[in-house]
């Protein structure tokens, strides 16, 4: 029961990320959701597979947040780059706290590598769209 139930978890959590990466194209925010979307449909719901696709999805994303990253922490004063480390440092902190516990909720496997990774793919989306959003409001108010 609980397998069955964390299965079906897994597989909305994979499809909640796709779906967010289609709602984020429309937005011109991250996700080259197509690339995604394949992998997923390649997978054939083979476990493993699936985790794959969302680890390689992580890595595309992992590069979008470095990027709006570096240019806020190159726009920002020293107090407001001191103020961003430190919400990143708690942002990683939650995100891997926050993936741990769904992973050890499935108690090992290939599902539960799914449910990590796809937590880790769905947390890193959200940031990168929060960082991506706070450049926009410094480039359309003229902060630096």
């Amino acid at each position: 029961m609980k397998r069955s139930f964390m299965a079906g978890l897994a597989s909305l959590l994979v499809m909640a990320g796709t779906a967010y990466c289609h709602d984020s194209q429309s937005t011109g925010a991250t996700t080259p959701s197509k690339v995604l979307d394949a992998c997923i449909a390649k997978a054939a719901g083979v476990d493993a597979s699936i985790a794959d696709c969302s680890e390689a999805e992580i890595a595309r994303q992992d590069k979008l947040l470095n990027t709006a990253y570096k240019e806020l922490i190159g726009r920002s004063d020293a107090d407001s780059k001191a103020a961003l480390q430190k919400a990143e440092r708690a942002w990683i902190a939650f995100r891997d706290a926050q993936c741990d516990y769904e992973y050890k909720q499935e108690g090992g496997g290939t599902l539960a590598r799914v449910l990590f990774s796809s937590c880790r793919l769905n947390f890193t989306i959200e940031r990168v769209k929060a960082l991506q959003g706070f450049l926009a409001l410094e480039r359309d108010y003229g902060k630096k």
